[in-house]
């Protein structure tokens, strides 16, 4: 059983979005934190999507520049999210891996993003027959290994688990 380490303060620095992540309207990261930390503080310190939307009515907030206030291009918006995410929860079992489902799709990031700036998806089956998009998924999941070891790199019960990742990173090439 893991040992609960003792709650270490952090402080927070200047914020800035994500990688890949495309702020609607020039949205200031720093300035969207600052009014998530004020919802916060006015919710007993949390807050959730509704209370967030709530709050960017305001014409006067920088979370006002986050959604997309035109209601058919947001619905149109919300479908595409909607068959994204289906297409990414439909699950399989192949015969190489019994007991463990995987994704029946993926995005195939050998081709290039269509006109609404995502990649295409591909049957798992099919895309890995393909060498070239097969390396490509490889590349994907190390990334998200890398990914998963900078997000959770405070929690020092991990430790084990990034070292595992950085072993794999070492041996594993694309």
């Amino acid at each position: 059983m893991a040992r609960k380490k003792k709650t270490e303060t952090m402080k927070e620095k200047l914020a800035r979005w994500a990688p890949g992540y495309r702020a609607p309207n020039g949205a200031d990261a720093e300035l969207c934190r600052q009014e998530f930390h004020q919802l916060a503080a006015d919710n007993n310190g949390r807050f959730d999507a509704a209370q967030a939307l709530e709050f960017a009515l305001d014409e006067n907030t920088e979370l006002h520049k986050i959604p997309t206030w035109d209601q058919a291009k947001a619905a149109k918006l919300y479908n595409l999210d909607e068959m994204r995410r289906a297409a990414r929860s439909i699950q399989v079992e192949f015969d190489e891996s019994p007991g463990q489902p995987s994704r029946a799709f993926e995005f195939d990031v050998t081709q290039p993003k269509r006109q609404n700036g995502y990649k295409p998806y591909r049957s798992t089956e099919d895309l890995m027959k393909d060498e070239e998009a097969r390396a490509a998924l490889l590349q994907r999941a190390l990334n998200d290994l890398i990914n998963c070891r900078r997000k959770y790199h405070l929690l020092q019960e991990l430790a084990i688990v990034f070292r595992a990742i950085d072993e794999a990173l070492e041996t594993i090439r694309v």
